[in-house]
């Protein structure tokens, strides 16, 4: 358990972090507008302190309530490279697929139709793929210092892995025929959910 000191500290490191937040605005518009679904939220998308780039890439999402997330109580997204927080980038549509991407982590938390859908997936995964994860992990434990359980880096990080790749591939498109027939059907609901208003949210 954390004791009072560390949370005291933890929280000045985080003040320390907010006074120095560079914000993109406009990062998120043509996301919302394409998929209704994530709109109304207050999405933050800034450029992100290398000092909290523990994980040492592109982007990082935040929940509302993590110490950590230099814009609190609101879902932030960091950018760590220089290149793609500039909308004048070469490809800002890459940036934006990104950006929706990383947006995906937090949908589960407040959408509780997205939330079951997640988890039917989960329930799809065959063991050949739960292999390939099992040794992703292994290799991120090894190279990258991974120590967070397995089921946690599965909730947290892999699952999430699994829906981007087909909703929010990357120019390399790596999970290209990682899926059943029965996974792609359901993640074109997925993104179909997506892509409806936002009065068509389940209450």
């Amino acid at each position: 358990m954390q004791s009072l000191l560390e949370t005291i500290q933890e929280n000045k490191k985080s003040r320390r972090f907010n006074r120095s937040v560079h914000h993109i605005p406009g990062m998120v518009d043509s996301i919302v507008s394409q998929y209704p679904r994530l709109s109304g939220y207050d999405w933050q998308v800034t450029r992100g302190d290398p000092r909290m780039n523990k994980g040492r890439g592109h982007l990082e999402f935040y929940h509302p309530d993590e110490t950590s997330n230099p814009v609190p109580g609101k879902p932030t997204i960091s950018i760590f490279d220089k290149d793609l927080g500039n909308l004048r980038h070469q490809n800002p549509k890459q940036t934006q697929q990104m950006v929706f991407g990383d947006m995906l982590h937090y949908l589960p938390h407040v959408d509780p139709e997205f939330g079951a859908m997640r988890e039917q997936y989960r329930q799809s995964l065959t063991p050949e793929q739960q292999g390939v994860d099992r040794r992703a992990y292994q290799r991120g434990v090894e190279e990258y210092g991974e120590n967070r359980p397995f089921d946690k880096w599965m909730d947290v990080s892999r699952l999430d892995a699994h829906l981007r790749g087909y909703l929010s591939p990357d120019q390399n498109n790596e999970w290209a025929g990682s899926y059943t027939p029965e996974q792609v059907n359901l993640l074109d609901s997925m993104r179909d959910l997506l892509k409806k208003p936002v009065e068509d949210k389940a209450r």
